[in-house]
């Protein structure tokens, strides 16, 4: 058996045996007391994004804590309880980073939105979607893996690769999350109003066209075609946000709105952002 590998140097290297990368064993030590969840999940995040392999909790809160801790670890991929006690809990990173595209996640992450916005415009009806709750933890589930697979490859850069293909990546990573983010804000806000039929109908067509620009941002996305994100960019965008004032001028009398509108127009630019990473 022979093995061939590209240096990046334009040579390819043979050899008899299969080189085994060795993986670098990094711990991160948390101590749990006197700290709320919300911090707590910034810390192992943190972590996590910097390929920490090994987390341990430790303190005298442990116990009290270990199930919020335990619903924190299931919230990132690959990572496992190895080992329990009352004041320490050993966490591991099973994952094996090299072998993770960075494409398929992207991929994945887009089906997950494409099936967001489609909820959105069911609760737009009025129709109630229990699952979207579980999609949005997906997407930044999915997220955050993608985002610790490109700082791995940046801190692990091969001539291979192209460094801006990374950035482009990540910047796309970045929007979606975001982008995921005002949709579920915006469903809060449509399900705590009460518009008038023609207003919701206006708003239920505006969120059809920015559906249908996100896919088509995301088609320029995958073709690499700059001419397509230029035009979205240029027109687009701007047709979309002035629709948004249209109907903010229409129901100036409902102060209510304009909340409703300040994040339907932050959902357009969320999409316009992934755009950009494709001619920037």
């Amino acid at each position: 058996m022979i093995y061939f590998e590209s240096n990046g140097s334009n040579e390819i290297t043979l050899t008899p045996n299969k080189k085994d990368k060795v993986k670098i064993d990094k711990e991160s030590v948390i101590n749990v007391d006197g700290k709320e969840l919300k911090y707590l999940q910034r810390e192992i995040t943190a972590a996590y994004l910097n390929n920490y392999t090994t987390f341990k909790f430790e303190g005298n809160e442990v116990a009290r804590k270990s199930e919020q801790l335990r619903d924190l670890v299931q919230s990132l991929v690959a990572l496992e309880i190895v080992e329990q006690t009352n004041k320490n809990i050993t966490v591991k990173d099973f994952l094996d980073i090299e072998t993770v595209s960075i494409d398929s996640l992207l991929r994945r992450i887009d089906i997950l939105v494409r099936a967001v916005f489609l909820d959105m415009l069911d609760i737009i009806n009025g129709e109630e979607r229990i699952s979207f709750a579980q999609k949005e933890q997906d997407i930044n589930k999915l997220s955050f893996l993608a985002i610790k697979t490109i700082r791995y490859q940046f801190e692990n850069f091969k001539k291979s690769n192209n460094y801006l293909d990374l950035v482009s990546s990540m910047q796309v990573v970045n929007s979606i999350e975001v982008l995921a983010d005002e949709i579920k804000r915006f469903c809060r806000i449509i399900n705590s109003k009460k518009l008038e039929l023609k207003t919701l109908t206006k708003v239920r067509q505006i969120m059809e066209k920015v559906n249908a620009n996100y896919a088509e941002t995301m088609k320029a996305y995958y073709n690499k075609d700059k001419h397509l994100a230029y035009g979205l960019a240029a027109y687009r965008k701007d047709e979309l946000i002035n629709e948004c004032e249209e109907l903010l001028k229409r129901q100036k009398n409902d102060h209510g709105i304009s909340t409703l509108i300040d994040k339907m127009k932050a959902i357009i630019v969320g999409t316009h952002e992934i755009g950009r990473a494709i001619y920037v």
